[in-house]
């Protein structure tokens, strides 16, 4: 549960760093919004996230984690916005449920994108859908309906596939 918590206020703070890029990013709040200070090199902003719930034992003996078996996100301006970049270390148990949150996530990303293709002016399949509420047509919203549903199932379908290639106890 804590990776993903992770993952969101990444998402959330990659989005407002985009959409403050007129400005300078404050990095203590995003020190403060994600709990720790960040190494800092150059203009990348990397913050770790040590893994410590993990019983490491090789032929008997405990080894503690090194920070290989972490998390990291590490922030760069780019072209008037942030790229984000990192990684997420999970047991085979937490696999499955990473998976099914990833993959119902994609359906509030596309209705995220009204919002916020709207919000900030920017051209997209979003901002095409509330045009098309606005303007009555309702042809392009039932098409835009159409491709959200389509892409819900198709990645249900996938997130449910990948369930089987992770865990052989699935079958279908």
């Amino acid at each position: 549960m804590h990776a993903i918590k992770v993952l969101v206020v990444s998402g959330a703070l990659a989005l407002a760093a985009t959409a403050a890029s007129a400005q300078s990013v404050n990095w203590d709040k995003v020190d403060a919004a994600l709990g720790r200070k960040a190494a800092v090199s150059g203009d990348v902003h990397r913050y770790g996230f040590p893994r410590t719930d993990l019983n490491v034992t090789l032929d008997g003996v405990t080894i503690k984690p090194a920070f290989a078996l972490g998390g990291w996100v590490a922030f760069k301006p780019a072209h008037g916005g942030a790229m984000v970049m990192g990684d997420l270390v999970l047991l085979e148990t937490e696999i499955t449920p990473v998976l099914t949150t990833a993959g119902t996530t994609l359906g509030f990303l596309l209705g995220g994108a009204v919002v916020v293709e709207t919000v900030f002016s920017w051209p997209g399949i979003g901002r095409l859908a509330a045009q098309g509420i606005l303007n009555n047509d309702s042809q392009l919203v039932v098409g835009f309906t159409l491709f959200v549903a389509t892409m819900m199932v198709l990645v249900n379908l996938v997130v449910d596939v990948l369930y089987a290639v992770i865990d052989p106890r699935v079958r279908y």
